[in-house]
């Protein structure tokens, strides 16, 4: 299956194919066929079994989980739990809600250093949305990218509600990944003994939001 955001290029460069193969340029139509696959493998896509696991945080594309612990959220400003997954080489990819809630804030902010200092920001390449689930956990997914030619569509604003594992956005260039969890949020044990693990996006549990008997956050 190809993300919607594929269509397009891929029915250009059938034309291409097309048009080769009308001029009986044997070179150029297996270069555009080429092409076509191409941008199939880029912008494939697929609909996740979404675990029934309504505090589960989950991961948010396909990729490898680069680290997870204890770190700084730069956005809300808090101690956390930072889950980073590391995108494919080209960094494209369907991104879906980590825990379902309502979004509370969308920000853009310049590009970032090794260890996604802001501070260091010089170029639009990092992008966060803030999901707050109905139990009042704080969520933030952060977008990193290269300079200059990363790109992050969001299709959820401000004061929408999302659900667990719903396609969010498509990244464009991206490089990380990030979902910054509560601190008390609880990794999922296969995560802590499997460096560099491949995940797939919408049905990995990365860490489980924890609660005491009454619903609020312990």
């Amino acid at each position: 299956m190809i993300a919607r955001e594929g269509v397009i290029p891929a029915a250009a460069a059938l034309l291409l194919a097309a048009a080769a193969v009308g001029a009986q340029s044997i070179i150029g139509a297996v270069a555009s066929l080429v092409l076509v696959l191409g941008i199939i493998w880029a912008f494939r896509d697929r609909e996740p079994l979404i675990p029934a696991l309504p505090l589960a945080v989950l991961s948010p594309i396909d990729g490898r989980l680069l680290a997870a612990g204890e770190r700084r959220d730069p956005w809300l400003d808090r101690k956390c739990m930072r889950l980073s997954v590391k995108l494919s080489t080209l960094g494209m990819g369907v991104i879906r809600s980590p825990t379902e809630g309502q979004i509370k804030d969308f920000w853009v902010r310049g590009g970032v250093g090794r260890d996604e200092d802001l501070d260091a920001a010089a170029s639009p390449t990092s992008y966060a949305l803030w999901i707050q689930t109905d139990e009042g956990d704080d969520v933030v997914l952060a977008v990193y990218g290269r300079r200059f030619v990363s790109r992050f569509k969001a299709e959820a604003s401000p004061g929408e509600r999302i659900g667990q594992g719903k396609r969010l956005g498509f990244v464009y260039f991206g490089t990380t990944i990030v979902v910054y969890a509560p601190q008390n949020a609880e990794l999922e044990p296969l995560l802590t003994s499997a460096a560099n693990q491949r995940i797939k996006g919408g049905s990995q549990v990365l860490a489980t939001l924890v609660h005491n008997a009454t619903g609020s956050t312990e």
